[in-house]
């Protein structure tokens, strides 16, 4: 019992003579994470508070400018030391270690700064295009988010976080031509203010393109030339000129109807591409027929007497040689035709088997409301069929007599062939009865007034453009109406209607490029100088609809105009 007792003093007088070999350094914090606010600890006694069972020091890590802890060091037991960091303008997060040291013991804790709450729009408003579609709205914000809109084609999709994030919003289809249509999309979160985002959705546009006609072209009014009679004698005429338009080789090909190359534009764009190599044949009017031929004719202005050959020519798609597809004299018309050649129209295949006609022109007092036209079977064109124009019982005018479309001078009928041949008929238009006429076999005419609107009837429109074509398996046709003088109006009148129910189907929006006020060297007026004379048209099927390619008001510009089915 003695040995016993004796061994535990001599332990406890041991551990009496060692006691730092008993104490374990230790540091305890409440937690390793603190934060710290954007607004910084300055005005703000922010302690980090521990205990140490020892002697202890502190200091931050990264040592970095915008953070202090003090003091440095302290005497074992409960303590605390004070952080200092200044406001954080940074639109993120920033982060500093507090190493806390006691003996062995070691203690990092994270001192995360926020960051001033990030929230805008990277953009504020936006347009997109008819079609249903998405549009990503991004968001700089390191904030939760709402989006909200006002509008019903909207909807709000999915939310993606990204070092920008954003929102997906859905748009539907708008359809209404011309039109434009707006939202306010808003982007909020709590203790923000709201931002607005607009969004604005553009309706199918009618025009694709419109320039004016001079950048392309050098436009006359009249041009003149010397021609030789049957008598041998010499006779000068002088030619009102008129624009006429074809499709060809993939370009749209503008012929100014004075003697000069027809210009070849881009179709696309309107950029002028350069001059068509028509051979020897200048032509004075153009068009296409359906198989993509080139379709062009001579021209004859005369009181009657002349041996002035009227004559149609083609080219094929990539050729630059013309070949004649008829002749009058050549088949025996020695008489005339007079006035004719302004106008022309094809359609089928002119190499294979199609039609071409061609309307006679109006001129102060003397009409015979004639049409001349071949058919043509296997490539070559039959006996002229020279066919009577009745049923014109509105047109009244000093110039002619009732009934006839030599109602003014330099009047020019809109006329285009309704088939493949002949009698499948043709559509047909003059001023100033402006009604749109439905022209039989026999050449009777039954009026359309229903196709036009109620405000071009009698109005100041020059209506010398139309146009029928096959397109997706229906006949469409085309009116152009134009204000004869640009003081009258500067805005063209363009309707497409589906041939059998005579339905309009588009009026696209059209250009002005009038140049009201201008005048030419010669001091007249721009209009009497430079074309005085109507519109012309051409339609194309393309994806969606119909391309109608227009030239109006005075024949100073050309246009692409769309007409979505």
């Amino acid at each position: 019992m003695k040995k016993i007792a004796l061994m535990m003093l001599v332990a406890i007088a041991a551990i009496a003579c060692n006691p730092e070999e008993q104490i374990v350094p230790e540091i305890k914090v409440t937690t390793t994470e603190f934060t710290l606010p954007q607004e910084g600890t300055e005005d703000m006694s922010y302690k980090v508070q521990f205990n140490a069972n020892v002697d202890w020091t502190a200091a931050l890590k990264e040592t970095p400018e915008w953070c202090t802890v003090t003091p440095a060091s302290g005497v074992a037991g409960d303590a605390a030391v004070t952080v200092i960091a200044l406001p954080n303008e940074t639109k993120e997060n920033r982060v500093v270690t507090l190493v806390l040291t006691a003996g062995t013991a070691v203690k990092e804790v994270a001192l995360t700064q926020l960051q001033v709450n990030a929230f805008e729009l990277v953009s504020t408003s936006a347009t997109v295009g008819h079609e249903a579609s998405t549009y990503e709205l991004q968001v700089m914000t390191n904030v939760p988010y709402t989006v909200t809109t006002d509008a019903d084609w909207i909807t709000i999709g999915e939310t993606k976080a990204y070092e920008q994030k954003s929102t997906t919003l859905n748009i539907a289809s708008y359809e209404e031509l011309d039109a434009t249509r707006k939202a306010t999309v808003t982007v909020a979160a709590d203790g923000l203010a709201a931002l607005a985002f607009t969004l604005t959705q553009s309706g199918p546009k009618s025009i694709v393109w419109g320039i004016d006609m001079r950048t392309v072209m050098n436009r006359v009014g009249t041009f003149s030339k010397d021609y030789t009679l049957w008598d041998g004698s010499v006779e000068n005429q002088t030619y009102g000129t008129l624009v006429s338009l074809a499709l060809y080789d993939g370009n749209l090909v503008v012929c100014a109807g004075d003697g000069s190359k027809p210009v070849i534009l881009d179709k696309n764009t309107g950029e002028k591409k350069g001059e068509l190599n028509t051979g020897d044949v200048i032509p004075s009017a153009i068009t296409s027929d359906d198989a993509g031929n080139l379709v062009f004719c001579t021209r004859v202005y005369n009181w009657w007497i002349s041996n002035i050959d009227f004559a149609v020519w083609y080219m094929t798609p990539g050729s630059s040689t013309p070949v004649k597809l008829v002749s009058c004299l050549e088949q025996g018309y020695q008489s005339g035709p007079s006035y004719i050649g302004a106008r022309l129209s094809a359609r089928g295949d002119v190499t294979k088997n199609g039609v071409v006609a061609s309307p006679w022109e109006g001129a102060g007092g003397y009409g015979e409301n004639m049409v001349l036209a071949w058919d043509i079977k296997e490539g070559v064109a039959g006996t002229y069929l020279k066919q009577v124009i009745t049923g014109f019982d509105g047109m009244l005018s000093n110039y002619g007599a009732p009934g006839y479309w030599s109602a003014a001078p330099n009047n020019y009928p809109g006329y285009a062939l309704a088939g493949t041949e002949f009698a499948h008929g043709a559509a047909m238009i003059v001023y100033p009865e402006n009604i749109l006429h439905k022209v039989a076999g026999d050449g009777g005419c039954t009026p359309v007034s229903e196709m036009l609107p109620d405000s071009v009837y009698g109005g100041n429109y020059n209506p010398s453009a139309v146009d029928i074509r096959n397109i997706g398996g229906k006949n469409y046709v085309a009116v152009g109406l134009t204000p004869w003088w640009p003081e009258y109006g500067s805005t063209p009148v363009v309707l497409v209607a589906d041939v059998e129910t005579m339905a309009v189907v588009g009026q696209p929006s059209t250009g002005s490029y009038a140049p009201t006020g201008e005048y030419s060297e010669e001091g007249a007026p721009y209009y009497e100088v430079a074309v005085n004379t109507s519109a012309c048209l051409i339609m194309e099927a393309v994806e969606g609809g119909i391309m109608v390619y227009h030239v109006n008001n005075a024949c100073s510009g050309v246009e692409a105009l769309m007409v979505y089915l």
